[in-house]
């Protein structure tokens, strides 16, 4: 069943509940949340839009939920002053508004207005939890200002939210990217716990060379952390992105460290980036003979790596495999590599041939995949029809939506 059978259905069922409820219900708050549940799926801006205009008109303006979606959803897709029209036009602002604004402006590298924001929080009354703090940290290493992070780490510790996993990594992060060192451990050795993101936050985020790196392996060594699974994941993936892969499989080959699937997922990325996808291959069919099952995140590392070395038939194989052999249902990442597979051995009317036949609905990721090929291969054609379908996907409404595919 299609992604837009779902979604015509769907659309059908909404329309004729006229003849059983009162429109009332249909222009509910719940309705419209459910709407913009669909534009959020379908990435359609349209669709926002026209739920926008809808809540407008029905005076819903002040509801914090349709509220907060649609300004996540503008912010979604970098169309900021309509998420600060929406932020502004509620009068009693909650917290998660405030977040979904500031998180908007973070992701558009607009750093100075996300910043200034969190300032005016104070002249609301408004106090920041874990996820502000957080975003704003991040904020405070992209700019870049330790006069602007230590502020953030006074405000931190003021509310006591410095005790938070996230907090806390946000902050090793930020002095990090400040190059503040000493500020960066007093928070790492100031943590209750830590989790992974702890120490990758410490090794890139601070040090962001090789030798670093092997100053901080060294020092986990003599301290007896070298058991660690966490930190034995974080030293896999920076030896990885340092391109020391031989570094890399020494830490994943540590005879006392207990692998788990992300250790098994950090190896063969780092083998799929650096082009030796034989390896990388080897290393997944080492970890299916060791009795460990695939998962989406595994499969879509090692297709990656049969993608970029040209193993086409190996990564068909691995595609079969977990669908007939593991009964996973191929997520839209999954095919999108497929279709990259394809698409890069120059069998562009193959990928196209999978998407018609594709267990879930083909999605930007996976018609950008056959664009970037056919430009690749210089089709024309297909490089044309590729990206009308995938402009035609990102800018459709909900009742434009085809009632079936294309043939």
């Amino acid at each position: 069943m299609t992604f837009f059978f779902l979604l015509t259905r769907d659309l059908f069922t909404l329309k004729n509940t006229r003849y059983y409820t009162s429109a009332t219900v249909l222009d509910s708050p719940f309705t419209l949340l459910h709407y913009l549940h669909l534009s959020a799926t379908h990435e359609s801006l349209q669709l926002t839009r026209q739920v926008h205009a809808r809540v407008v008109s029905l005076g819903l303006t002040q509801n914090p939920f349709l509220a907060s979606k649609l300004l996540s959803l503008y912010a979604l897709f970098a169309h900021l002053i309509e998420s600060r029209v929406v932020f502004d036009s509620v009068k009693d602002k909650n917290i998660c508004l405030w977040n979904s604004m500031i998180n908007g402006y973070l992701k558009t590298h607009s750093f100075i207005e996300a910043f200034d924001l969190f300032r005016k929080m104070g002249h609301f009354n408004a106090k920041p939890d874990d996820f502000t703090l957080a975003t704003v940290s991040k904020v405070a290493g992209e700019i870049g200002d330790m006069k602007v992070g230590k502020l953030v780490h006074c405000q931190c510790i003021k509310t006591g939210f410095v005790l938070d996993i996230v907090v806390s990594n946000s902050l090793i992060s930020m002095y990090g990217k400040c190059g503040e060192f000493e500020g960066m451990r007093n928070v790492f050795d100031g943590m209750r716990e830590r989790n992974v993101g702890s120490w990758n936050a410490l090794i890139s985020g601070s040090f962001a060379g090789l030798m670093a790196g092997k100053q901080i392996h060294g020092y986990a060594i003599r301290k007896e952390l070298n058991r660690d699974v966490a930190l034995c994941n974080a030293l896999i993936d920076m030896y990885c992105k340092c391109g020391s892969l031989n570094w890399a499989r020494q830490v994943f080959e540590y005879g006392s460290f207990c692998k788990d699937a992300i250790s098994w997922s950090s190896m063969i990325c780092g083998y799929g980036l650096h082009g030796k996808g034989e390896e990388a291959v080897s290393l997944y069919d080492q970890m299916l003979l060791l009795g460990n099952k695939p998962d989406m995140i595994t499969v879509v590392a090692v297709l990656s790596a049969c993608a970029r070395s040209g193993l086409v038939n190996k990564g068909l194989s691995i595609y079969d495999s977990i669908t007939k052999e593991y009964r996973m249902n191929p997520t839209v990442e999954i095919c999108a590599c497929v279709v990259d597979m394809l698409g890069r051995s120059g069998q562009l009317d193959r990928a196209l041939d999978f998407i018609r036949t594709m267990p879930v609905e083909a999605g930007p990721s996976v018609w950008g995949a056959l664009v970037s090929a056919s430009v690749m291969h210089g089709n024309l054609e297909m490089q044309d029809l590729a990206y009308r379908i995938k402009k035609n996907d990102e800018g459709k409404g909900l009742e434009e939506v085809p009632w079936v595919q294309l043939d």
